[in-house]
């Protein structure tokens, strides 16, 4: 019996889409988590533009299940090496190099910040300047 080959969601496709809202969906573990991911990153980087990454639940805005969200991007590569992860400090989101020497994340460039439809009370009158791209992610269930 032949398998049939899995359909990949490729960054390059994503950030073609000229749309003022793109939605993504498809079955699940498809790649369109990891495909929009970097693409936006790779253009927050290049561009110097900023990103809102947003959840349902504010339990999904931890710093640490922010960054978890990024293990995948390929930083590295995206930065040509300035930077080689993603972490969360307050819910913004920057750019960072791990200093083995002391053995922390220094953070670098803003990438932009973590938000919650359930939180949008507390962050729906303040100014997000320079915000081009937003995530919302796993909105449907």
């Amino acid at each position: 019996m032949a398998t049939k080959k899995p359909h990949w969601v490729s960054s390059k496709k994503c950030m073609s889409m000229s749309g003022h809202y793109n939605i993504i969906l498809g079955p699940w573990s498809n790649g369109k988590s990891y495909a929009v991911k970097n693409g936006v990153v790779a253009e927050c980087y290049k561009n110097g533009c900023k990103m809102a990454l947003i959840r349902r639940n504010d339990l999904e805005n931890k710093d640490n299940i922010i960054q978890n969200y990024f293990l995948d991007c390929n930083v590295e590569q995206i930065t040509g090496g300035e930077y080689n992860g993603i972490v969360a400090y307050r819910k913004d989101i920057f750019f960072a190099k791990y200093d083995p020497d002391n053995d922390k994340w220094v953070r670098g460039q803003h990438l932009g910040r973590g938000f919650s439809v359930a939180a949008v009370m507390h962050s729906k009158s303040g100014v997000y300047q320079n915000y081009k791209y937003a995530i919302y992610e796993e909105f449907v269930k």
